[in-house]
């Protein structure tokens, strides 16, 4: 197996015209800052494998806060289709292809199976450190864009016979199913 390791800084930092008094932002390993993480099994990746994500919270003096004990409660998901995401989860929400692994007060890890090329809203949620019952979150909602499903084999030449498979297998399933007759009474069961 060969998962990808991925480390995301969550910058928490104030701001009195946010929700909850609250700016927050997200730092990819490579110094990108943005909205949305993507995600590309890359050729060394097979399509069991998944992405581990360890989201680090990071915050600026006078803000307060840190992830809440239990891990459910530490990240919500709600998953799209590929080309549209779904609204942001407001309420506890969770889906199989991705699922928090572990939290600490300021780590949550998330494994990302990456199985099929989609869109996932998700919400961190945070509390503050004085919030013994953790009863009031404050969240987050930025978003996954997986790219792909990963490979059956890890040789480059596979990859690039993948692409075209998988490109050509949804066409002629889009086709076949534009293309499906009407069932006539005639027909036999």
């Amino acid at each position: 197996m060969s998962n990808a390791k991925r480390v995301v800084i969550v910058r928490a930092k104030s701001n009195p015209t946010k929700p909850n008094k609250i700016e927050f932002e997200l730092e990819d390993e490579d110094g990108a800052i943005g909205e949305k993480l993507k995600f590309d099994k890359k050729q060394e990746m097979k399509k069991a494998d998944h992405h581990e994500v360890t989201f680090k919270l990071e915050t600026e003096q006078g803000v307060s806060l840190r992830f809440p004990s239990d891990k459910l409660r530490a990240m919500w998901v709600a998953k799209g289709t590929a080309t549209k995401p779904p609204a942001c989860p407001k309420s506890p929400a969770h889906h199989p292809d991705i699922v928090a692994h572990s939290v600490t007060a300021n780590e949550l890890v998330v494994h990302n199976r990456n199985p099929e090329q989609c869109l996932y809203k998700f919400a961190l949620n945070f509390v503050k450190p004085t919030d013994t019952n953790e009863s009031k979150l404050i969240s987050y909602d930025p978003m996954y864009d997986n790219r792909n499903g990963g490979t059956l084999k890890s040789a480059s030449s596979m990859l690039m016979v993948g692409v075209v498979a998988v490109g050509a297998v949804a066409l002629i399933a889009t086709m076949s199913l534009c293309a499906r007759p009407e069932r006539t009474d005639t027909q036999s069961l």
